[in-house]
């Protein structure tokens, strides 16, 4: 019985850590943060809305167009 609820408390521990994971002030609200500052760059340089691309190939559109 107490080996099972050993497994209860970790079945739970890390429940709770993937919940953190997934939580809004976590990777997503970073990657969201990201897409915002990067979506800027390109209006300032003239390129107008490019978030349907790769992060990484808008921001070589921004490098070309400021060089």
């Amino acid at each position: 019985m107490s080996l099972q609820i050993d497994r209860i408390d970790s079945l739970y521990a890390e429940y709770l850590e993937q919940k953190a994971a997934i939580d809004k002030d976590t990777v997503e609200a970073h990657m969201l943060s990201l897409e915002s500052e990067i979506y800027a760059l390109t209006m300032a340089a003239g390129l107008g809305d490019l978030r349907g691309l790769p992060f990484q190939e808008q921001l070589q559109q921004v490098r070309k167009a400021i060089n």
